[in-house]
C-alpha cells in the first residue's frame, strides 16, 4: 500500500503540474515576493526623495523699518512743545508747519516758534512723555519721498531665510499689503538675530511704516524640505 500511495501521489503531482491552472498556482509565490521586493524598493526611494527633496514654499516673517530709512525731526534748543499740527502717516511738502512751540530766546523770555518740515515726506509723530524737549531729541520723524534711495528693513534671521536680488516680497501691517521688490541684501556678520535688505515700494504706502512698528513680511519661493512640510 506505501508503494501503491507514492505512485498516486506523484501521478497527480504530475497532472497538477500538466494543467495551466497548476502551473499558474506554482508560478504565484515567486511574483508576490518580486511584487513584495518592489514595493520596498519603491518605499525605501521615496523615503530618500522626501529627506532630500526640496519644494519653493511662501515664508512670512518679522521685520522693522531701519532707523536710517527716517529723517528725526529735533531742534537745537529746549523746546516746549504747544500743539502738533499735522497727524501721523499725513504727507507734508518741505517748510510744513508741523508744532506749534515756545523756546527760550537769549534773554530767558519765551518766544514762539513753528517747527516745519525739512523734508518732503510722511510725518510721524514720536510719542513723549512730556512737551519739554531737549536740545537735539528727536520728537517727530519723516520718511522721506524725496530720494530714490530704497527702503532699509530688518528681517528676523530664520534657517531657512533665502533673499535675493528682485525677489518680489510683501509688507503686512495690520492688514495693509504693500507689495515691494527686493533690490539688495546685505552681509550682517555683527548682527546673527537679523538680516538687513534694501526694499522698493510704492512711496504712497510709506504712511504706513510707522517707526518702530513691527512688520510681518511675507516673502516667496523660499526652499522648504518635504519632509518638514510632512511633519508640520
Amino acid at each position: 500500500m506505501p508503494v501503491i500511495n507514492m505512485f498516486r501521489k506523484e501521478a497527480l503531482r504530475n497532472q497538477y503540474k500538466s494543467n495551466d491552472l497548476g502551473r499558474s498556482l506554482i508560478k504565484q509565490p515567486s511574483i508576490i515576493n518580486r511584487a513584495i521586493v518592489a514595493l520596498l524598493v519603491v518605499f525605501a526611494l521615496g523615503l530618500i526623495w522626501i529627506n532630500l527633496s526640496q519644494i519653493q514654499t511662501s515664508k512670512i516673517y518679522t521685520a522693522h523699518i531701519a532707523a536710517e530709512s527716517y529723517f528725526p525731526i529735533v531742534h537745537n534748543k529746549v523746546l516746549i512743545i504747544e500743539q502738533v499740527l499735522a497727524k501721523d502717516g499725513d504727507e507734508v511738502k518741505r517748510n510744513t508747519p508741523l508744532f506749534s512751540a515756545s523756546q527760550f530766546n537769549h534773554d530767558g523770555v519765551l518766544e514762539k516758534v513753528t517747527i516745519r518740515a525739512q523734508h518732503n515726506g510722511f510725518f510721524f509723530q514720536k510719542r513723549l512723555d512730556k512737551n519739554l524737549i531737549e536740545p537735539l531729541n528727536p520728537f517727530g520723524h519723516i520718511v522721506s519721498t524725496d530720494h530714490a534711495d530704497d527702503l532699509a528693513i530688518w528681517i528676523k534671521k530664520s534657517r531657512e531665510l533665502t533673499l535675493s536680488a528682485n525677489q518680489n516680497i510683501m509688507l503686512i501691517n495690520q492688514n495693509i499689503k504693500m507689495s515691494g521688490i527686493i533690490t539688495m541684501v546685505i552681509g550682517s556678520e555683527l548682527n546673527d538675530q537679523e538680516q538687513r535688505i534694501y526694499v522698493r515700494l510704492d512711496k504712497s504706502h510709506y504712511k504706513h511704516l510707522s517707526p518702530n512698528s513691527t512688520f510681518q513680511v511675507h516673502i516667496a519661493r523660499q526652499p522648504e524640505k518635504v519632509i518638514n512640510l510632512i511633519k508640520k
